[in-house]
């Protein structure tokens, strides 16, 4: 399977990015809190679980569809970039 940055895909790329940073995050709160938060009368699960939960999502999707998964890169998954390159499309758009 051959693959190649098409149009659009600097926005799946730039959630791919924010859902890294979300995961990044809630990481770090849950390093400091854990992933459940005791009161004196409750215990209940940490939110920032849930950020972790759905970040993982978002990456798995996205990581197929960019051929970072490791059954894109065992089809031997190229990319082949057109234009520049989109990391430096996407720095020069918010710039």
């Amino acid at each position: 399977m051959k693959g190649s940055f098409r149009e659009g895909d600097e926005n799946l790329l730039a959630v791919l990015a924010n859902a890294y940073m979300h995961y990044d995050m809630a990481n770090v709160v849950m390093k400091d809190r854990g992933p459940v938060l005791a009161g004196e009368t409750m215990v209940r699960q940490n939110p920032a679980w849930n950020v972790v939960k759905d970040a993982v999502k978002i990456i798995e999707s996205l990581s197929v569809h960019f051929g970072l998964s490791a059954k894109a890169r065992g089809d031997g998954f190229e990319i082949k970039l057109h234009d520049k390159n989109p990391i430096e499309k996407l720095k020069a758009k918010y710039n």
